[in-house]
């Protein structure tokens, strides 16, 4: 069995890890300033205690958090456990962690940059290591060898927090320029293939459902390149698509910045292995 989250495509660019870190390396600062949002402090604590309770998390665990970016996850679940190991792609992002983590005066936590494509667990010691593995909402689990790759580093507990539904202002408005089609999408969705992996590698998971929302600005230059990366997740984009969205989002700027306004539902996959 050989299944795919996203097409070829998609994987041939997933697998070039410079690529990779440069895109996440900006929006590295963004993301570390909305660790601070209320929206997403409201929501991360209720994930945080959803964790600690579900995977019975004590002094005595050991923690890996796959695609940790600026570690907010990781810093909160190293208030209850004994051990979190972080990673990224992105050294920017790694930087931001290891910054909040000395200045939350975490002395329990490590945090490394890492890409999970290549990672060897044996010679990382991280074989059945942890008694969770939590991956959220990262593209470091696009693919079955990816998923495979985080249920071989628990000892007990898998926990996947991935976007089940999502409602964009700008995205809705780039569709039309790409021939988006919405129904072949959902079947690509990761919520909708990992939990079918899943299923099918013999597990029974779990599933529970967070609602979130937020506005954010992002640069011109952001914005188009965030869109292009999740557009292209379903097929290479043409040169003229590309550049509508582009002449589009130019309309839509203000001061050189869009305002996006999202609402999302999160999907908590819990499987015990």
């Amino acid at each position: 069995m050989n299944i795919r989250f996203f097409d070829e495509a998609w994987k041939k660019r997933a697998s070039d890890a410079t690529a990779q870190a440069a895109f996440w390396d900006r929006r590295a600062d963004a993301f570390n300033e909305r660790k601070t949002d209320d929206s997403s402090q409201g929501m991360r604590q209720r994930l945080t205690r959803r964790m600690i309770d579900k995977c019975r998390l004590s002094p005595e665990s050991r923690v890996l958090d796959v695609g940790c970016g600026t570690g907010n996850y990781a810093l909160a679940l190293a208030q209850k456990a004994g051990w979190v190991s972080g990673f990224d792609i992105s050294p920017k992002m790694i930087g931001h962690a290891r910054e909040n983590a000395a200045a939350a005066g975490a002395n329990n936590i490590d945090f490394q940059v890492l890409d999970w494509e290549t990672a060897d667990l044996a010679a990382l010691g991280w074989e059945k290591r942890f008694d969770l593995a939590l991956a959220s909402r990262t593209p470091a689990i696009s693919d079955k060898a990816g998923l495979e790759k985080m249920i071989a580093a628990s000892k007990d507990a898998c926990l996947l927090v991935t976007m089940a539904e999502s409602k964009n202002s700008v995205r809705e408005k780039l569709m039309p320029l790409v021939g988006w089609d919405e129904e072949e999408a959902r079947a690509r969705r990761p919520f909708y293939c990992a939990f079918n992996l899943l299923w099918l590698m013999g597990y029974c998971p779990e599933v529970s459902y967070v609602d979130h929302a937020w506005e954010a600005d992002y640069s011109l230059e952001d914005s188009l390149l965030t869109h292009q990366n999740s557009f292209e997740n379903m097929r290479p984009l043409s040169a003229e698509e590309k550049q509508a969205m582009a002449d589009l989002l130019a309309q839509k700027a203000v001061n050189g910045m869009v305002r996006e306004r999202v609402s999302a539902k999160l999907a908590v996959v819990f499987w015990r292995v």
